[in-house]
């Protein structure tokens, strides 16, 4: 039993987290190393140059919907049957004997809301080659058709 307890303390204070290593995947393992490793690799980017962060906005569309509520009561008066109607609540007043019914509803309605919410993005720029890097290039695509060309015909 204490061996099982030591065994356990070591996989558990382990850098490597266990409890990641039995409820994941191998692909989501790794691909969650991937997220962490680009994240480290943003971070020292911005670290090394904060001006690659550009402000930017977007636009944020919501919609909120409000059920309608609806209500009932009853009492006893003598009255006609009334219904009233305004925009989106109904309210119907029925007698029926002695007793009066009292119904209320009122539709539901959609609120849509727009809201600009100011970010950071990153601004990419590709930097152009210089000549010296071109003719590397060229020559290194040269060469290699010179030798796929030597041994397909050699």
């Amino acid at each position: 039993m204490k061996y099982i307890l030591i065994i356990l303390s070591i996989l558990l204070l382990n850098a490597c987290n266990p409890l990641l290593l039995l409820t994941k995947t191998k692909e989501e393992r790794q691909e969650i190393k991937d997220k962490k490793k680009a994240q480290k690799l943003i971070k020292r980017a911005i670290k090394r140059d904060p001006d690659i962060l550009v402000p930017d906005t977007v636009l944020v569309r919501d919609t909120v919907i409000y059920e309608g509520v609806t209500a009932d009561t009853v009492f006893s008066v003598h009255m006609d049957s009334v219904t009233l109607q305004k925009e989106k609540l109904i309210i119907r007043y029925r007698r029926i004997g002695d007793t009066i019914y009292l119904d209320g509803a009122c539709e539901g309605d959609t609120v849509y809301t727009e809201k600009i919410v100011l970010t950071e993005k990153i601004k990419y720029e590709k930097k152009a080659l210089t000549m010296w890097e071109e003719i590397r290039i060229n020559l290194g695509n040269m060469l290699l058709f010179l030798l796929l060309a030597l041994l397909l015909f050699a």
